[in-house]
């Protein structure tokens, strides 16, 4: 796909932990346009889903995640997004299957207003 220039826009990894961040890459090099990209996504989530944990901070690094390493190797803008398996901030209780289809069901806006133009 990269020899082709058909790279995708966005890659999300979805994984599950007890912070519920968004863990957002920041390789060397002018990543300004990303972090904006970032924090439209962040805004977004916060908008559309119950999502209230936040993103990384500018300090953060983990060259060894899908994020970083999509964006060093193939210029793909990519994130982290880490599901508390714990507690939901936003709706202030633990997590049931409920609550996951919700998210599931609201993310389609997220990323429509994501790459709306």
């Amino acid at each position: 796909m990269i020899r082709e220039n058909k790279k995708p826009d966005l890659a999300i990894d979805l994984h599950n932990d007890a912070g519920g961040n968004l863990h957002i890459s920041r390789p060397k090099g002018d990543i300004s346009g990303y972090l904006a990209n970032m924090q439209k996504l962040d805004e977004l989530l916060r908008k559309y889903t119950w999502f209230t944990e936040g993103s990384t901070k500018p300090s953060f690094r983990n060259p060894g995640s899908l994020g970083e390493g999509f964006m060093e190797r193939f210029g793909i803008e990519a994130a982290i997004y880490e599901l508390n398996y714990e507690w939901i901030a936003g709706l202030q209780k633990a997590p049931m299957a409920e609550d996951w289809i919700s998210l599931g069901s609201k993310l389609p806006e997220v990323f429509y207003q994501y790459f709306k133009k």
